[in-house]
């Protein structure tokens, strides 16, 4: 007989959130369970809500960019405020990530997702009434301190599940997330900014009244259908449950017996970690500068920047009415829709190649150079085409993300990856805060928010973090595993070469090991 307990897989979570199940099968039982159906099921149940909680982030997160333009009218907001207060987000978001993911490693993501959301929805609706530039900083701020545990809380949830070659493929789907909310909000805020002049409020309140209730609503369905654990996912029969929870307590029990694979403190020490969050600190620092400057830098190229226009007496903004900011926010859902097609792409070329050094580089590569020409091309051939620069350059900027993020789960485990993946997030925040800063001073030192050389600083960022994506020396890899038996032989081959060498890394989205030393 085997028996299985769905205990609290290396953490205090599920003793928290719900009892313990025991369920006894025989061995033969387990082994009819077709495992690929089971694994397909529990990834479509997490993906889709993780997806939903990912664009719900995003387009909360992002929403300031496309209500700028009427806010910064409507308050006098300068660039550099502007700026500073799209940055400060960040610095919440980077102080309590850590904090915010060992809470949710003890009692588990459903209660503490759930309640982190239910207050970042809150936060962004309040933000519909600031009156002052302090008001403002200080709901940014607050707005960071919630949402800091969403992204490392869903990978680190998605590990309780999913073994590292389905993380690669969940991490991926999920991710596109930051690329469509773009896509989506844009629409979406096109619409609420034609609400100008409804019952008294302007087009930017609305935006951010509109976008926080919905947020506060997906609390509570993601805190009641959100699974625990595989022991308790309802979209698994009985058996599917117990075989998966088997399957992760196994490779996880195996995998914490090494303390520098799952403590805290090895997580926060281990310098892969700090080499992978300098790449993303660049990275961010880039992509933030995109998310929140997009639709004012579009602004300025097509219809002249705000300092010139409201020298000329043309109306700007909260002034100019609804319409106006509607057709930027569309042209700004222009610029991210081949960035979403573009990231896709990227993760299957890199999981047929098994190979990620030349498939974060060479398209970050790319898009800063785009970046780089943005100005010179604006100058001898118009906005047009410095506008198709921006396309493409967002497009390769956002192919990083499957190839970088999959790493840091090769490497560690447990509190391990918990920790580290927060650190990784905490150092891309202080980019967050570097990017849009950057480019509000620069707008304002320009004295007519022209935008030219803070592009070409964007796009040094991203050339940085693509040589230092080529160099990234990967762990290396036992060719005593050489041969592919299965996803379930090769978790335990993962386990028995991890008790023998603390430095292994398994391709995360193949069956089989790869000697990189070779």
């Amino acid at each position: 007989m085997v028996s299985v307990s769905a205990s609290s897989v290396g953490n205090d979570a599920q003793t928290n959130c719900q009892q313990q199940t025991h369920v006894d099968f025989e061995p033969l039982e387990l082994e009819q369970v077709d495992h690929k159906r089971a694994v397909r099921r529990v990834s479509r149940h997490l993906v889709s809500l993780f997806f939903l909680l990912a664009i719900t982030c995003y387009l909360d997160r992002a929403n300031l960019a496309f209500a700028a333009s009427q806010l910064r009218e409507d308050l006098h907001f300068s660039a550099t405020t502007y700026g500073l207060g799209a940055g400060v987000f960040f610095i919440g978001y980077a102080l309590f990530q850590i904090p915010s993911n060992l809470i949710l490693v003890k009692v588990g993501a459903p209660p503490w997702l759930g309640c982190m959301l239910a207050l970042w929805g809150a936060v962004a609706a309040l933000s519909a009434f600031i009156t002052s530039a302090t008001q403002f900083m200080t709901l940014r701020f607050l707005l960071g301190i919630a949402e800091c545990g969403a992204f490392p809380g869903m990978w680190y949830h998605l590990s309780l599940f999913l073994d590292a070659g389905e993380l690669g493929v969940a991490y991926t789907g999920i991710t596109t997330a930051t690329a469509l909310s773009q896509v989506i909000g844009g629409p979406l805020a096109a619409a609420l900014l034609l609400l100008d002049g409804t019952f008294g409020l302007h087009g930017w309140q609305w935006l951010f009244i509109c976008e926080g209730i919905p947020t506060i609503i997906f609390a509570v369905i993601l805190k009641v259908y959100l699974a625990p654990t595989p022991a308790t996912a309802q979209c698994l029969t009985t058996q599917e449950r117990v075989w998966l929870q088997k399957r992760q307590d196994e490779a996880i029990a195996a995998r914490t017996e090494s303390a520098c694979h799952s403590s805290v403190k090895g997580g926060l020490l281990n310098w892969r970690v700090w080499y992978l969050g300098l790449v993303w600190l660049l990275m961010e620092s880039a992509l933030f500068g995109i998310i929140f400057w997009c639709p004012q830098l579009i602004e300025a190229g097509f219809y002249g920047s705000q300092d010139e226009n409201t020298k000329a007496g043309i109306p700007q903004g909260a002034a100019a009415g609804g319409w106006h900011d509607s057709k930027v926010a569309l042209l700004s859902a222009a610029v991210f829709a081949p960035a979403a097609v573009a990231m896709m792409i990227n993760a299957n070329l890199s999981k047929q190649a098994q190979e990620r050094h030349w498939h974060g580089c060479l398209p970050v590569f790319a898009a800063g150079i785009c970046l780089e020409l943005m100005p010179v091309a604006q100058e001898l051939l118009g906005f047009r085409a410095s506008f198709l620069l921006l396309i493409l350059g967002a497009a390769g900027a956002w192919c990083i993300h499957g190839p970088l993020h999959s790493w840091p789960a090769t490497f560690l485990q447990g509190n391990a990856a918990a920790a580290g993946t927060a650190l990784i997030n905490s150092m891309g925040a202080l980019g967050g805060f570097i990017g849009p800063s950057l480019i509000g001073f620069l707008a304002d030192d320009n004295d007519e928010d022209d935008y030219g050389a803070a592009m070409m600083a964007v796009g040094i960022f991203m050339m940085c973090a693509a040589v230092l994506m080529l160099g990234f020396p990967e762990p290396a890899v036992s060719q005593a595993a050489g041969t592919s038996r299965g996803r379930d032989d090769n978790v335990n081959k993962i386990d028995q070469e991890l008790e023998r060498q603390p430095m292994l890394e398994a391709i995360p989205w193949e069956t089989h090991y790869v000697d990189h030393r070779r």
